[in-house]
């Protein structure tokens, strides 16, 4: 009663009685609670995620509140993928087989970790995991005990267990793997978890040289490093393209010729030029004789520009650029031009690995540059000049056939006939994988670059084979084998010039729909007559050339072996070696056929030859080339700290030897195009015989580096070469090569690291003597040539070809350099590089008398200088967790002085100063070559021609400069001065790089500032222009033709066939700047969560623009042989 009766107090306060109700809720809400949880279910994705994090997962997807302690957890990571499942089994999958238990009690689960139980694990027995960082197994880890007698290795799940001998006490357990960190582990008798760290460093923190390895941060020479992936946003052509883009010291000149061409190895130049151009023969597709071509490493070994250009580049790791002296010494004799050192990709251990990658690559000529007059123009022209008319003023037969064709509305758009819209494709595949033992790695690649000339090509085929084979954690053994194979065809439409010279008012096909050939008018009695009036020179159809069946194909067949091994003697030893074999065989076929219009020339009168000539029709020209290389070195390298004190040392030999076979022949006299094989010929050329011509060279080295920093702060390089080559004197075979290097890391100093916003300065200085031999193998030995024509006895006859000079020696450049590198807020990096570079002993030729039999013989004469900075910039404007927004731009200048000349080239400068440097007549199209000069005080880029005062509006004559300074009207070739560089003040490239959560963006632009350009366009399309062909538009808006016209160019012609030509004149210097879109580009990677489903590991879009737009001060044809083309690309990446 009593308790009846408090609890009825108790229900009368109102107070109390909320308490209850509230209470009664609460109670009623867990109940509910805990039976929806009971039958609540998940989904959960986690890949190599930490427990800590997986755990949290749960707790957000359901209503249980999940306790356990962060350090017990830690170390543990977890992959799991979870469907419609309860919470307790998510919980059990997330701690799957690791020492965890779970309770749940109400809405709480609690974890906590098992406490081993010694007496499961026997004191002579070792068990255990080994995983990565990420909680991934490692498979085949070296186990090693204190005795060393005692060895094991982790199976495939990373687990490990073997019994120990009952005698044997262990205390520490060592594990080591290929990659990672040795770990030595205390043994407490109980089970064990290992987790091993990378020690894979990140690209950019080492510098690979090809021969050595730096720590980026204690080299102190001047290396730049780009990841595969920096080269592929800008451009998917090739490498060194992408180079030129990223780093303005790698300069790619101009061709205006050329234009797109892809059988045309691109010209490249770095930090200015060491030797001259005027006495080297450089070929348009390998450049193998450009002696001031880089040193080209491809992982280790010498290879070829155009092997660079070719390569797949899906399969590149890294590029490095070594540009001063401490970076390139230990190449010696070759570093002169710099080193440009391409890492590919290995192979990776692990389940098999699928990489596919696509780009399909679509190119559109530009004709931007072209303005040519229209049928109606072009006869407009006629009119004003007077031509085509006879002595008497009356009108030639040829006018009015012009004025017909013009009539029947023929204005044929001659520039797109040979041009086409054109796609191509790159495909590339890998596959690889592999234990700790045996890594293997395939790739495949296939490549069609079709030129925007229609029928150019060029085709790459490519396998390669890599076996890696880890012998011991000591001793690693890699083989790659690869074979590749390259097609390319010249575009059979001939010379785009042609198709910019014929004019607009001739029709491409006939009345009875057949192809002209050449164009002929009806004379006053029905005969057929020339257009131009001469015989010898009929217009051509440049679409019949097309037709007849002329061809130009190339092969090459390129196989390389490359074996290499690396042995860790002692943990602060090392010895490597490299072994390389490469063969390249080429083959090279012309025909021109018989039904060439070439053989117009022949023709004395119209449509009529004689059978000596037709006897000579077609010719067809083989050279085939043979190139055997052989290449080996072997190094060792030591390393140690010794508390704040860090040393490394390498040394090693080299040995290399290269042999080449040309042989060629040239056959002519064919019956028809499909009798296009040499067997069909009538016999050589006139005067022709079978070629054959051999080159070996032997280089010998031994080289050393040492590397020294004490506490990250005061740094030391020093490296030395000894190099001899069979290349020069037997007196100056050998010369040695060094380099020294300074640096100091301000940021590690005490009171830079206060200001706490200091993330890196770095100052350096460098010097070094480096060298260059990419000169003719026999320039030093006395060279005999066969007589075939004469013999005697029945045995041929030598003569003494050229004279050699055993005291020949190498080329030298002399390389100072200083830079500094900042690093603020985590967001500015800055870098500048002022250098020097004196080149000595250039390999010259000096004339001699005309009794010795030939002209010059090699030397050692001439000093040239080049000097510059460059400077590069990179700033995170924005960053955010999703959203990062970067800014970059460089700038490089370098200025080139002739110090030095020889003999024969001041006697090639005195030809060049009586030349007018015009070639052609007055029915052929002019071309007017600025001739360049080397004197001494001047650069070789400069620019030499007569000084003008301009058109004289009241005689349109042009008014000259004398050296002296004194008006003339007379153009003399003694009056040329240097008026102009083609050597830009400044150049270089400005961007941005903006990632948002999976897509990135770059735009990258180059610019040019203060050099000049001889506009040839001027020269050679409007003023010197032949106007009996198609002429650029200036011609009718801006030639001089009255008294009293201020006119930028004078009228040329004078009296109906006859013109004057104008010469090398400072009229046609202007001032070249330009800014062009160089690339534009988007990519986008895939969430892992769309792509899993199919089996997939990554997934990459990617789309790029080159040459997008270009905006310059010269208005000139760019392009004039092969036209430049607009391209932009589509690719894709996908791992599986």
């Amino acid at each position: 009663m009593k308790r009846s009766k408090n609890f009825k107090n108790f229900c009368r306060s109102p107070l109390r009685l909320r308490a209850l109700l509230l209470l009664q809720l609460l109670f009623f809400f867990c109940c509910s609670a805990f039976a929806q949880s009971k039958n609540e279910r998940i989904s959960l994705e986690c890949r190599n995620e930490a427990m800590s994090s997986a755990l949290k997962k749960v707790e957000q997807a359901s209503n249980y509140k999940i306790l356990f302690t962060y350090d017990e957890v830690q170390n543990y990571r977890v992959s799991v993928s979870l469907k419609n499942v309860s919470v307790e089994n998510a919980v059990k999958a997330i701690i799957g087989d690791n020492p965890f238990s779970y309770k749940i009690k109400g809405v709480f689960i609690s974890i906590h970790a098992v406490k081993k139980n010694k007496a499961v694990v026997r004191k002579n027995e070792l068990s255990g995991q080994v995983v990565d960082e990420h909680g991934e197994p490692l498979p085949g880890v070296n186990i090693t005990l204190d005795n060393s007698r005692i060895r094991g290795i982790t199976n495939e799940n990373g687990n490990f267990n073997f019994d120990l001998p009952s005698e044997e006490g262990v205390e520490y357990v060592t594990f080591s793997f290929i990659g990672f960190k040795t770990q030595k582990v205390h043994f407490r008798g109980e089970r064990m978890k290992v987790v091993m760290k990378g020690d894979i460093r990140e690209i950019g923190e080492v510098i690979v040289t090809g021969l050595v390895t730096h720590n980026a941060k204690s080299f102190t020479g001047n290396a730049t490093v780009f990841k595969g992936d920096d080269l592929k946003t800008v451009g998917r052509q090739n490498i060194i393209k992408s180079l030129s883009i990223l780093d303005p010291s790698i300069n790619i000149t101009e061709n205006t010729q050329m234009g797109s061409n892809p059988n045309t190895m691109p010209k490249i130049r770095f930090r200015g030029e060491s030797s001259f151009q005027g006495f080297e023969n450089v070929d348009k597709s390998g450049l193998m004789n450009d002696p001031n071509q880089p040193l080209f490493i491809l992982d280790g070994y010498q290879t070829t520009l155009s092997a660079i250009v070719d390569l797949d580049m899906n399969q590149v790791e890294s590029v490095t650029i070594l540009k001063d002296a401490a970076a390139g010494a230990i190449y010696g004799s070759r570093a002169a031009n710099g080193v440009i050192v391409v890492k590919t990709i290995q192979p990776k251990q692990g389940q098999l690995l699928v990489s596919y990658g696509l780009n399909t690559n679509f190119n559109f000529p530009d004709l931007s540059s072209y303005h040519l007059l229209n049928a109606k123009q072009n006869l407009e022209l006629y009119d004003r000049l007077g031509m085509y008319r006879n002595d008497d003023g009356t009108l030639t037969p040829a006018y009015n056939q012009i004025c017909r064709w013009v009539a029947q509305g023929v204005n044929t758009d001659w520039l797109s006939k040979p041009v086409r819209n054109v796609v191509g494709y790159q495909h590339s595949l890998n596959l690889s994988g592999g234990d700790s033992r045996m890594r293997y790695g395939i790739d495949l690649n296939y490549a069609t670059n079709p030129g925007v000339m229609k029928g150019s090509t060029r085709d790459n085929y490519g396998i390669g084979v890599r076996l890696s084979y880890n012998y011991s954690d000591k001793l690693l053994f890699n083989n790659h084998l690869s074979v590749g194979r390259t097609k390319s065809k010249d575009s059979p439409y001939g010379n785009f010039a042609d198709y910019a010279k014929i004019n607009s008012f001739y029709p491409i096909y006939d009345e009875n729909n057949k192809l002209y050939k050449n164009y002929y008018c009806e004379d006053e009695t029905g005969s057929l007559s020339d257009i131009w009036g001469n015989s010898s020179n009929i217009p051509v159809n440049p679409l019949y050339e097309a037709s007849v069946g002329n061809k130009s194909t190339n092969e090459d067949l390129n196989i390389n072996e490359n074996f290499s091994f690396d042995w860790l003697m002692l943990p602060s030893l090392r010895f490597n070696g490299m072994v390389s074999y490469s063969k390249t065989n080429s083959k090279a076929v012309s025909f021109l056929s018989p039904r060439s219009a070439t053989y117009s020339d022949y023709t004395g009168e119209i449509g009529s030859s004689t059978p000596e000539q037709d006897a000579l029709k077609g010719r067809y020209t083989l050279n085939q080339t043979y190139q055997d290389n052989i290449e080996g070195n072997v190094m060792l390298t030591w390393s140690k700290n010794f508390g704040k004190h860090f040393a490394t040392a390498s040394a090693g030999s080299s040995l290399s030897d290269s042999r080449s076979q040309l042989y060629g022949f040239t056959a002519v006299g064919f019956g028809d195009e499909d009798e296009s094989e040499p067997a069909y010929a009538s016999g050589y050329e006139k005067g022709g015989a079978p070629a054959n011509s051999e080159g070996h060279t032997r280089l010998a080295s031994f080289f050393a580096s040492a590397n020294y920093a004490y506490d990250n702060r005061y740094l030391f390089d020093f490296s030395y070469r000894l190099d001899g080559s069979s290349q020069f004197g037997t007196n100056k075979r050998t010369a040695p090569f060094y380099s020294l290097g300074f640096g100091w890391n301000v940021f590690n100093e005490s009171f830079i690291k206060k200001l706490g916003f200091v993330d890196m300065l770095k100052l350096r200085a460098t010097y070094g003597e480096v060298g260059s031999i990419n000169f003719n193998p026999y320039q030093a030995r006395d060279m005999y040539q066969f007589t075939k024509d004469s013999r005697y006895d029945g045995n041929i006859g030598v003569l003494l070809e050229a004279m050699g000079n055993k005291d020949l020696k190498w080329q030298n450049t002399k390389m100072y350099e200083c830079g500094a590198t900042v690093g603020i807020f985590n967001r500015l990096d800055f870098s500048m590089s002022l250098y020097n570079r004196l080149t000595t002993d250039m390999v010259l030729p000096i004339t001699t008398p005309p009794s010795m039999g030939f002209g010059s013989y090699i030397s050692n004469l001439g000093r040239m200088r080049n000097t510059g900075y460059e400077l590069t910039l990179r700033v995170l404007a924005y960053k955010s967790p999703s959203l990062n927004v970067y800014l970059f731009g460089s700038a490089t200048h370098n200025k080139n002085r002739i110090l030095s000349i020889s003999s024969a080239l001041e006697a090639y400068n005195k030809k060049v100063d009586s030349s007018t440097g015009y070639s052609g007549n007055e029915y052929k199209q002019l071309t007017h070559k600025l001739l360049t000069k080397y004197e001494e005080g001047q650069s070789t880029t400069a620019i030499y021609a007569v000084r003008s005062l301009g058109i004289d509006p009241m005689t349109g004559k042009e008014l000259f400069l004398t050296k002296e300074g004194t008006p003339t009207w007379t153009w003399n070739a003694d009056d040329k001065v240097v008026v102009g560089d083609t050597e830009p003040k400044v150049r270089g490239t400005f961007g941005t790089n903006i990632s948002w959560k999976g897509l990135y963006f770059n735009a990258t632009f180059a610019y040019s500032y203060g050099g000049q350009a001889y506009n040839n366009t001027l020269v050679d399309m409007v003023e010197n222009s032949n106007k009996y062909q198609n002429v650029d538009k200036r011609v009718l808006t801006d030639t001089w033709q009255k008294v009293g016209d201020i006119a930028r160019y004078k009228a040329n012609v004078t009296y109906r066939y006859s013109q004057e030509y104008t010469y090398a004149s400072s009229r046609f210097i202007q001032d070249y700047n330009y800014l062009q879109l160089s690339s534009l580009s988007l990519q986008y990677e895939m969430p892992k969560k769309f792509i899993r489903p199919l089996r997939m590991e990554s997934l990459r879009w990617s789309f790029n623009m080159s040459d997008i737009m270009y905006f310059s001060t010269v208005k000139r044809e760019r392009g004039t042989s092969y036209p430049y083309a607009h391209s932009f690309s589509i690719g894709l990446r996908a791992n599986f």
